[in-house]
């Protein structure tokens, strides 16, 4: 009478320690299955950090490249405001400009 009952209770054991078996192998999956997801998250981001630190680098060179042409281009602005009004400018504005150079210009 009580084999049966020793019976039973070898396989709820065993039911016991299958469900738990599986129980640790899905979480073993899932925890397998996050961490490759995390590893994938952290390579992506590796990359994108790498895209931005490298835009970060050329838009630096560029803003530099640009304000150093507008100093300059203001520079060479000043210089000829100023040309145009010399007494030098004023009086080779009224010069002739013989025929010959202005039928060569004209081309």
């Amino acid at each position: 009478m009580f084999g049966g009952f020793k019976q039973i209770g070898i396989y709820i054991l065993l039911g016991i320690a299958l469900s738990s078996a599986l129980g640790v192998g899905i979480q073993s999956y899932r925890l397998q299955h996050y961490k490759n997801k995390t590893q994938a998250l952290e390579a992506r981001t590796a990359s994108l950090e790498r895209s931005r630190v490298e835009l970060e680098r050329m838009y630096t060179g560029t803003v530099s490249n640009l304000i150093e042409s507008r100093k300059q281009a203001q520079s060479r602005i000043i210089k000829l405001e100023q040309a145009l009004k010399s007494q030098e400018a004023r009086e080779w504005a009224e010069t002739v400009i013989p025929e010959s150079i202005r039928e060569v210009l004209g081309e």
